[in-house]
């Protein structure tokens, strides 16, 4: 099994279980295992609809921050490298 089929297999099994929390306008709010999931898969269709496919290097430049981690699955998911 691979990191981005563990990650998926996390997703379904933990649905609406909390994933990570994050503080948005100085309240910390919790973002579930399918919020996630849902977000990383907008984020890879977005990612193809660029025209970035598998084997395809992605930098990600920026603080660190949730928007990184999703942008890291994301690129995982398609079979791109983050570099």
């Amino acid at each position: 099994m691979n990191i981005v089929l563990y990650w998926q297999n996390q997703v379904k099994k933990y649905g609406d279980r909390p994933a990570y929390r994050l503080k948005v306008k100085g309240e910390w709010v919790y973002r579930s295992w399918s919020e996630y999931g849902e977000l990383v898969k907008q984020f890879a269709i977005g990612l193809i609809s660029l025209g970035l496919g598998a084997r395809e290097k992605v930098a990600i430049l920026g603080s660190t921050r949730e928007e990184w981690d999703d942008a890291d699955r994301a690129t995982l998911a398609i079979g791109g490298i983050g570099v």
